[in-house]
């Protein structure tokens, strides 16, 4: 009953935050390119000595790992809801966590082990996976799966992972409305997607054949006869990959399972998708730079920036704003670039503003973009804090932003009970 309450109130709260996300989507299409970034670094929380970030919603929230001053345990998960931070509690005996996922709704997906010695998912090694609403903490992995993995959550609030059970090794879908198992056992689950349509691969090795399970129907991708690469699974139900080869494939998408190659066959691999399917790619025949493909049409993210010796996508949000990184002297400098419809501005400038030298001695490690244009930086040492830069937004659009938010507020008020929902917003 309590389990099924917080998933109620975390949809009502995920119905705020796609409205909100519309409008912000809609501005960043519409308006002109933002001139100013903010950047923040990241508060630590009491007792963690240092933390490096995982993952980031569309509201700017920051999830990550901690490392604790005195432990145990000696991980800890870290959530910066936009204003603080703090670690979440974890299951008693917990040595080391990873907070895997967040959603729109707020809700945090996290991975525990009991012990870290031997390998990551030994059967020696005690596992649970928790879901964190509302600053409550829930346990949801099946009853008799061990050595599990948290492979993703959607913003239904499902919940992907794997894991030992007695019948093999199986993956399954737990949320609002109960567990579903994917019936095929011994596979290797990749993508969750918001319509709850699972991606995976037939075995672990990364020829195995890749499929779709939709609620139990399940679907192979691409001709039996060639060898299929996939990457990330949109919104749309769609799936994009190489027929072949992993970097110089036939790049193809894949819908209903069916492979549609682009126009020309060109050979290649595939970085990132978005869910209005924008697709980040390398060429074989162009290895030195990356391409964004929209419409039917292939745009060259480097063009006009003198000396790059090569260019790398990064990320494509749903707005179709591109995140990229270039090498100057073949990979001797790297720089941080974010690309809105044809402008093109350079993140590393922002980062030297807020992280000095330090910025260039760690490097560019994990990097994350969302719909709202922000930008989360981690370090590759993790020593400066994860850095969030947001777009300072020119004043036409502050009204769309206003008003998305406030459509979040009232909903999220509604969803705290008839006293607070009978109050006006």
């Amino acid at each position: 009953m309590h389990t099924q309450l917080l998933y109620r109130r975390a949809g009502h709260a995920a119905l705020g935050v796609a409205f909100a996300a519309f409008l912000g989507g809609a501005w960043a299409q519409a308006q002109p390119p933002v001139t100013d970034w903010t950047s923040l670094m990241l508060p630590a929380p009491a007792g963690i000595v240092r933390w490096s970030a995982s993952g980031m919603n569309n509201l700017g929230q920051v999830i990550g790992v901690g490392f604790t001053q005195y432990g145990p345990p000696e991980m800890a998960p870290v959530f910066y809801d936009g204003i603080t931070s703090r670690t979440l509690p974890t299951p008693v005996d917990t040595r080391t966590t990873q907070a895997v996922a967040i959603n729109d709704a707020g809700q945090i997906l996290v991975e525990n082990r009991a012990v870290e010695e031997g390998p990551p998912y030994a059967s020696g090694s005690r596992s649970s996976i928790t879901l964190h609403s509302g600053g409550v903490m829930t346990e949801i992995m099946p009853t008799g799966m061990r050595d599990a993995r948290a492979v993703d959550l959607n913003n239904r609030g499902e919940v992907l992972m794997s894991g030992n059970m007695s019948n093999g090794y199986v993956s399954a879908v737990t949320g609002p409305s109960g567990t579903r198992y994917l019936a095929a056992t011994g596979i290797e689950a990749l993508d969750l997607n918001n319509n709850g349509v699972v991606l995976y691969r037939n075995g672990f090795s990364q020829d195995s054949p890749p499929h779709l399970d939709d609620h139990g129907t399940v679907t192979r991708l691409g001709p039996a006869d060639r060898t299929v690469h996939v990457w990330r699974l949109s919104d749309r139900d769609e799936v994009w990959g190489t027929m072949d080869s992993v970097l110089a494939g036939v790049i193809s998408s894949f819908v209903g399972g069916v492979a549609t190659p682009l126009p020309g066959n060109p050979r290649g691999s595939v970085g990132d998708v978005n869910d209005r399917g924008d697709v980040l790619m390398k060429l074989w025949d162009h290895p030195r730079t990356a391409f964004l493909y929209r419409d039917g049409v292939l745009t060259d993210l480097g063009v006009g920036i003198a000396g790059l010796t090569a260019v790398h996508g990064v990320s494509a949000n749903n707005a179709g704003q591109v995140l990229f990184t270039g090498e100057l002297d073949w990979g001797a400098r790297r720089y941080l670039y974010f690309w809105d419809n044809g402008t093109v501005t350079n993140l590393t400038e922002v980062l030297y503003r807020e992280a000095g030298d330090a910025a260039a001695l760690y490097g560019i490690g994990g990097v994350w973009l969302n719909d709202a244009g922000q930008v989360l930086f981690s370090s590759a040492g993790a020593e400066l804090g994860p850095l969030l830069l947001s777009p300072v937004p020119e004043p036409g659009m502050l009204g769309l932003m206003l008003a998305g938010l406030f459509a979040l507020f009232c909903t999220r008020r509604r969803s705290a009970g008839p006293a607070a929902a009978a109050r006006p917003c």
